[in-house]
Order: structure tokens, then C-alpha cells, then sequence
């Protein structure tokens, strides 16, 4: 798979081509596959103007923005100082009133006043010129879906003047104007030359009202926005009312040859049809008949009331208008709207009608016959019925009634849509969506031309042109200013401007008029290794850019081969390589002579890699075999002390810096090291892409540290932890008695009305170190840890409690029967409930829980 980049985001086609009238007409865009490179209506970045129109309260001039994914952005108009955030909701529309002095544009001058509207996220972008009865509307044309040439279609104004408006997008760019009919002093067929600057607007006007500046010609060297239409117009020019036209032309380079068009609905008289030629001897056909035979910037134009197949041998721009409301007198206006050419058909739209102000909304569908039957309005298939068949074409067409709202239309095969309205004096018209693939390139007998202007530290810097500058070099060398200005301009075989080819002219003998079309696409080829592309995609239409193929791995080499396209296709190739951005061989390496080393200390020696071969600034990857010694090496490059073990660490060799330090440290705990023994490792990549490996040897002599010095601080932790050990245990192991075990107490047998004493809470029942918690009871009914006195001796022993004689006194205990036996001399487990007494029967006491 190749990789291409296109002027414009390889992405899905929108099918939004749309004009607005009032608060909102909108097209929510629709998303299909087209080829990259094929522009459409979606993008990031636009530059359009408003032009002059009625002031006729209700008017505004308002921007609507719809977004598929969400979009950010900003819209500017740099003379007014009108800078304004707008945001888009992902599948969101929003709006911006601007202000209205943004279409005061001077006459057959340059005004300041275009409109830039930049984006974070794909967006579709419709202005509205709106004023009472007559307003226009068109959709904004993103800069990637821009040409340099254009020829526009007008019309006779009634009451204003036939007018052009000319965008610059980029600063400095060159346009000449052609035009096809009187302007101020200009007589037709004169050139006007200035230049633009980005988001200047030059406006042209018609020297009167019967003026139409229809075929006009628009030359640039860079791609420029053309809006047309006239400030209010009568179609035809005998009837009224008149209104306001405004479209965005497409360039030359997506004209098409076939077109199909279904009458209006509810007018009674057709419509009017115009078709304007760019090449010479453009035969055109209506429904099979030969209508005209038209030569550059030359129209045709009839009322028709049929379904038309129109087709030309050569590109031609289609325009269908609906006819004022004085010619039928049916409820209308007029309106202008482009016919997409059936090469530009999509297969799939969203839509929608205005809310308010048209009463009749109607969308006209042309589709191949075979695939009306797959074909669904909002889910619902189409009554196969009200399709007419287009002449003896293969199209079918049908007008079907809407209400307002949003809709979705989609087939099986590609199809056109228009979509209109009317009301009173007034009507909206707009095509439904088309691409704006470079279908026609016109004629561009010259290749591009590439060249590497630069190469070093990984990287090689291209310069592509499409121009006069035939070897890239920025400058005009002998022979290559064809047209004799001193400037850096498009090839162009119509050297003197009359837009014809003279004698001499047609260098290649095609029979058309050659330009350069500039720069949309380079790609490189399958087989590139090791590089990546760094910088912006050409502009569509771009005479000159630069880009940079930049190694991925700085430590191979890369190569690819190149190929730039203009926008008529033709080629040009190149085979660019990189060497490593730097490289070195290793040679043979002096000994590090580090001498003998004590434990606890360090020494550091400066080390300087011999190369045999060295570029620019190599990457060396250092590693040592000194391991397991107790010694650690380590290594500054300039930026800090770097431990090196057995994993290889990077290290840039910068000579400017001067010699690498090194430094070993030693422990307090190093084995023997004998001189010879261990090595610095080194490795790099050479010229040719091959691992260089060199060792360093290492000169040292480490004394090893007697084992028993390395293992007393060991020895002496042990220790301590087997003592802390002992006296923790000597409070741990310790046995408490339970928190609610007493002795009850009394001086006669039946003890329930003696006194219960708790164990825990009497002095000196608590734990020692090593020594379980014990209590005596006395004979003078006491109990504490006291002996004197004591009769018995109570134990806690883990869970139990032992009892035991003490002071050679003689203790009984009652039995199950009742019976009283002597207490043993040695320790015993006391149960509770047992009731013992003393020799003289003076103290009777049990054990229980309180």
C-alpha cells in the first residue's frame, strides 16, 4: 500500500451543498467513501465573502456552522476588528450574525472584508445574505476544495449590477481577471492583475445593469475563493420580481460533461437553463440534440419545460434558475443553483427544509431508473410512480413534496438532489450535495518538479513546485520565466493573456491553452525504510512546499522514492536516501589505567573512544563485565554521573564536550580483581548500517576484604535483633488473667452473701517480664500479690487458671458429693464453681465470673 497525502483530509465525502434562507436551512452532513484527494463541502478552514445586496429591513448576514463530530473555532474578519469564538455540538448547528458592513465592498477594488472561519474539527459552513424579498444563500467552500482557475456564472441584474468577488487565501497572491464583459473602462476580453493577500476580496462589478459577467475568466497563483451572482436579478431579464443571487463557484478542475435536470416543480412555464463553456468547440446536447457549439467563457442558455439529459463532448458549469413570478405568475422568485455534474453524485444525504417562511418545499430527485427502487426517503421507499423517464436517458426523476424538518435520502447507486421553496416574492434553491473531485483537470502539459534542497542530522528537506521554477531553487534561472515579469509564476502557454493560442503558443500541440494546476499530492512508495514524513500537506493548488523526511531510528539509514502529482495527474519522482544522522566505527581501544584501589574509594580517569571512522555526533552503547565485584563504574557525558553495568546504557559522543569521565567506586566489601580481567564494552552503529563493537580493557587491582570484616555488621544485627527478640517475647509470652474472672469470698459455707473481688483490678495480679500474672489469697479475706498471710496462690496459666497451697497452710476443696479433699501441694487447675476453705474453716471462697 502506498502512502498518500493529499492537499485535502483523506476523508468520508459529506453530501452537504446547501444554501440558507431566513433563521435556518440545513444540511446535516452525510458521510460516504470517496477516494483521498476528493474534495467535498467538510473541512477546517474556509475564506468566503458577502456581496452586496438590498437594504431592505428585516436583513442580516448570519454564518451557520454544523458539525458532525463537535467543532471550536474561530471566525474573523481582520479589517473590522470582528473576532468571535464559535462552537459546534458534535451533530450540532450554530450560528453568528455578523455585521452588516461586512458586504460593503468597493467596486472594482479591494476591500479588506473576507471572512475566515477557522476550525478544530470537520464542519460544514452556509452563509446568508439575507433582505426583505431578496435574499440568497450559499454553502462555503472549504480551502482544500479550492482551484486557481475558475470561470464564473452570472446574470443580468434588474436593479443592482452583475458581480464576482474574489477571495485571497494565501498572502501575496497573484490573480488575473479576464473578464467577459464591460467593467468601468474596461472594455470585454481586457485583464485586470493585482494581488491578495489572505482574506482580501477583490469585487468585481458589470459597468451597468445589462451587464452579465458570465464566463468571465479567474487566474491565480495560489487558490483563491470566487463568489458570483448579481444584487438583485430578473429571470428572465423581462420579468419580475427580481432577487438577490449569491453561489460559491466550483473550480474548473470539478466541472463535469453529463448533467440531468427535472422541471420545477409548480411552474407552469419552465425554467431557465444556462450552460457555460472553458474549452473551445464544446458541442452541447439537449436530450441527443445538438443545442450549441460553445467556445471558452461562451453560454448557452433556453427555457425548458421537459426533463433534460444535458451532455457535452468537453467540461462544462450547469445552471438551472427558477423563473421570477411575473413570468408564470405562480407563487415565486428567483433563485440560482448549480447542477452537479452525474460524475459528482453521492449516494447517500441528510437534509432539511426551512421551519418558516416558505409555505412549499419540494426536492427533485435524478437517479439511474434500475436503482429507484432502493431508493428511500426518511426509511420509506419512493412510489416507483412518480419518477418520470429523462429523454432516452438511463435517469429518471421525480418532485416530491416536504415537510419542513430535516430528511434523509440514499440509494443503492449514486443520484443527484435539489431542494427548493417558495413563497411569496420570494424562493430558496440549492443542490442537496455533491463532491468536488478533480474530475476535469484542464490542461497542464508541465510535470511538478521535486528536489532535495537539504540533507544532514537524519533528515532531508524536499521542495516541491509546480511552477516556472522548474529546478526548485527558488529563484528564476535562464529560460524558466516564461511570461517575462521577473516573477516566480504558473506556466501558462497563453503567454500574452487573450485567452486563446496564438502562433507559437501551443508548445505541445493539443489544441488547449496548458497552466500549471499546482501541487495536490506527494506519497512515497511501498518499499520506504526508516523514514517518516514531518511538516504540513500541501495546500490544494500550492506553486511551491517544502516537507522533510525524517529518519524513525536516528541510527539507520533510510530511503524511499518519492513521487509528487499536480491536480491534472501528471507526476514527478525522486529517490531520496539518508545515512544515519550519525554514525561511527569503532577502533582498537587504550587500557583505562586505574591502578590499585582500597576499599571505600573511588578514582576517575577521562576516556576518549577511538574512532576510525566518525559522522556528526554517534550514539555509543556502553556496558561493562565488572560485575559482581563490589565495584561500580560509572560514566559522565555532560550531563551527570551514569552507573554502567551489564545493560547496555546510551551514550552521545559529542566531541565538543571533550573526553567521557569515568569513575570507579569501591565498597566496603570488594572481592579480588586481577589487572586484564574485566573490560568497558563499547558499540555503535557504522556508516553502512553494521554494529562496530570495541572493549576497553580495565587496568585495576582490588585487595579483597577479609570475610569476617564483610560479615560483622551482619553478625552485629543478628544480635541485636536475637535481643530485642528475648525482651519483646519476655512480655509477650507472659499469661493475664481473664477480665471478668474473680474470687467470691466468705467466712461461712454458703458464700452467695459474700464479697466478689475481680482478679485483674487487685494490686499486683498484673504481668512481669517473663512471669505469668499471679494473686494470693489471704486468710484476712484479701486478695493481692502479696504472700503473707496467703492460704493459696492463683496462676493464670494460657486459658486456665492454677491453684496451689501456699505458706505451708492446708486447703480443702468440696467434691461433686459434697465431700471435702485435701488440696494437692503442687499446682492444679482450679475449675469455677469449686468452693475451697482454709484448715480452720475461717475462709471459704470459690472462683467465678463476674
Amino acid at each position: 500500500m502506498s502512502i498518500w497525502l493529499a492537499s485535502g483530509n483523506c476523508r468520508l465525502n459529506s453530501v452537504m451543498r446547501t444554501r440558507l434562507w431566513l433563521v435556518i436551512i440545513v444540511m446535516l452532513p452525510t458521510f460516504l467513501p470517496a477516494p483521498c484527494g476528493a474534495m467535498d463541502s467538510v473541512g477546517r478552514e474556509f475564506f468566503f465573502a458577502f456581496q452586496s445586496n438590498y437594504f431592505q429591513p428585516p436583513q442580516y448576514l448570519r454564518l451557520y456552522v454544523a458539525s458532525q463530530n463537535g467543532a471550536l473555532g474561530r471566525v474573523r474578519i481582520a479589517h473590522l476588528g470582528f473576532d468571535r469564538t464559535i462552537q459546534v455540538a458534535p451533530g450540532g448547528l450554530s450560528q453568528l450574525d455578523l455585521p452588516l458592513t461586512v458586504r460593503d465592498l468597493a467596486d472594482n477594488g479591494i476591500s479588506k472584508l473576507g471572512v475566515e472561519v477557522r476550525l478544530d474539527g470537520d464542519a460544514t459552513v452556509y452563509g446568508i445574505n439575507r433582505a426583505n424579498n431578496t435574499t440568497d444563500a450559499f454553502l462555503a467552500l472549504p480551502t482544500d476544495a479550492l482551484g486557481r482557475h475558475y470561470r464564473v456564472l452570472t446574470y443580468r441584474s434588474a436593479s443592482g449590477k452583475s458581480q464576482v468577488a474574489v477571495v485571497g487565501t494565501v498572502d501575496g497572491t497573484k490573480v488575473r481577471i479576464r473578464t467577459s464583459a464591460p467593467v468601468r473602462s474596461l472594455t470585454p476580453g481586457q485583464q485586470i492583475m493585482l494581488t491578495l493577500d489572505a482574506g482580501d476580496v477583490y469585487s468585481l462589478v458589470g459597468a451597468t445593469t445589462t451587464v452579465d459577467l458570465t464566463g468571465t475568466l479567474i487566474e491565480a497563483d495560489a487558490p483563491v475563493a470566487v463568489m458570483a451572482g448579481a444584487k438583485c436579478a430578473n429571470v428572465p431579464a423581462s420579468h419580475g420580481a427580481c432577487d438577490h443571487l449569491a453561489e460559491m463557484m466550483p473550480p474548473l478542475s470539478t466541472w463535469g460533461k453529463r448533467f440531468v435536470t427535472m422541471p420545477l416543480a409548480t411552474r407552469k412555464k419552465g425554467d431557465l437553463i444556462r450552460v457555460l463553456a472553458d474549452r473551445p468547440d464544446s458541442h452541447i446536447r439537449f436530450n441527443g440534440e445538438q443545442v450549441a457549439v460553445l467556445q471558452p467563457g461562451e453560454v448557452y442558455e433556453s427555457i425548458r419545460v421537459q426533463p433534460l439529459l444535458i451532455e457535452s463532448d468537453q467540461p462544462v458549469l450547469v445552471s438551472q434558475y427558477s423563473l421570477g413570478t411575473q413570468y408564470d405568475h405562480v407563487v415565486s422568485d428567483p433563485f440560482m443553483v448549480i447542477v452537479p455534474p452525474t460524475e459528482q453524485f453521492l449516494d447517500n444525504y441528510v437534509f432539511a427544509t426551512p421551519e418558516t417562511g416558505f409555505h412549499a418545499n419540494f426536492v427533485t430527485i435524478v437517479a439511474l431508473s434500475q436503482s429507484i427502487a432502493t431508493t428511500r426517503l426518511d426509511g420509506q421507499r419512493l412510489d416507483r410512480d412518480t419518477f418520470r423517464i429523462i429523454g432516452e436517458s438511463e435517469f429518471s426523476g421525480a418532485a416530491i413534496a416536504l415537510d419542513a424538518g430535516i430528511h434523509r435520502l440514499e440509494a443503492e447507486e449514486p443520484f443527484g438532489i435539489t431542494l427548493y421553496g417558495f413563497d411569496q416574492t420570494d424562493s430558496y434553491g440549492y443542490p442537496g450535495g455533491m463532491a468536488f473531485a478533480r474530475i476535469n483537470p484542464i490542461g497542464d502539459g508541465w510535470p511538478p518538479s521535486i528536489v532535495q534542497v537539504q540533507v544532514g542530522d537524519g533528515r532531508a528537506i524536499l521542495r516541491m513546485t509546480d511552477s516556472e521554477d522548474t529546478n526548485a531553487d527558488g529563484q528564476l534561472g535562464e529560460g524558466e520565466d516564461l511570461d517575462g515579469d521577473g516573477h516566480i509564476g504558473p506556466r501558462n502557454e497563453d503567454r500574452n493573456g487573450n485567452a486563446r493560442l496564438d502562433p507559437g503558443e501551443d508548445r505541445n500541440q493539443d489544441g488547449i491553452i496548458d497552466r500549471d494546476t499546482g501541487l495536490v499530492a506527494f506519497r512515497l512508495s511501498d518499499d520506504v525504510e526508516n523514514l517518516r514524513i514531518e511538516g504540513e500537506q500541501p495546500p490544494n493548488g500550492a506553486s511551491s512546499h517544502l516537507i522533510a523526511l525524517v529518519l524513525i531510528d536516528p541510527d539507520q539509514p533510510g530511503k524511499a522514492h518519492v513521487m509528487v502529482e499536480d491536480a491534472s495527474g501528471n507526476q514527478a519522482q525522486l529517490d531520496v536516501q539518508i545515512k544515519a544522522s550519525a554514525s561511527a566505527r569503532l577502533g582498537e581501544q587504550r587500557a583505562l589505567i586505574l591502578g590499585d584501589l582500597p576499599e571505600n574509594s573511588q578514582r576517575i580517569i577521562d576516556l576518549a573512544p577511538n574512532f576510525t571512522q566518525r559522522d556528526g555526533r554517534p550514539r555509543v552503547q556502553v556496558s561493562t563485565d565488572l560485575n559482581g565485584t563490589g565495584a561500580r563504574l560509572e560514566l559522565d557525558h555532560g550531563d551527570g554521573w551514569q552507573r554502567i553495568d551489564n545493560a547496555p546504557t546510551t551514550v552521545v559522543y559529542d566531541p565538543d564536550r571533550g573526553p567521557w569521565a569515568v569513575r570507579l567506586r569501591t565498597g566496603r566489601c570488594i572481592n579480588a580483581v586481577e589487572q586484564g580481567q574485566f573490560h568497558l564494552l563499547l558499540e555503535t552503529r557504522a556508516e553502512d548500517g553494521s554494529i562496530s563493537r570495541a572493549q576497553v580493557p580495565l587496568n585495576l587491582h582490588l585487595e579483597p576484604t577479609p570475610l569476617w570484616r564483610c560479615l560483622l555488621p551482619f553478625l552485629v544485627l543478628a544480635a541485636l535483633v536475637l535481643a530485642l527478640a528475648f525482651i519483646l517475647y519476655g512480655f509477650i509470652r507472659p499469661s493475664r488473667f481473664p477480665t471478668r474472672l474473680g474470687v467470691m469470698m466468705a467466712n461461712e459455707e454458703d458464700i452467695e452473701d459474700g464479697f466478689f473481688l475481680l482478679l485483674r483490678a487487685q494490686k499486683g495480679a498484673s504481668i512481669g517480664f517473663y512471669r505469668d500474672a499471679r494473686v494470693y489469697v489471704r486468710e484476712d479475706y484479701r486478695v493481692c500479690g502479696n504472700p503473707r498471710g496467703a492460704i493459696v496462690r492463683l496462676r493464670a496459666d494460657h486459658g486456665r487458671i492454677l491453684i496451689q497451697p501456699v505458706g505451708g497452710t492446708s486447703v480443702t476443696w468440696q467434691n461433686a458429693e459434697g465431700d471435702w479433699e485435701p488440696l494437692p501441694d503442687h499446682e492444679i487447675g482450679a475449675a469455677l464453681g469449686n468452693l475451697y476453705r482454709n484448715q480452720r474453716e475461717t475462709v471459704f471462697f470459690s472462683l467465678r465470673n463476674r
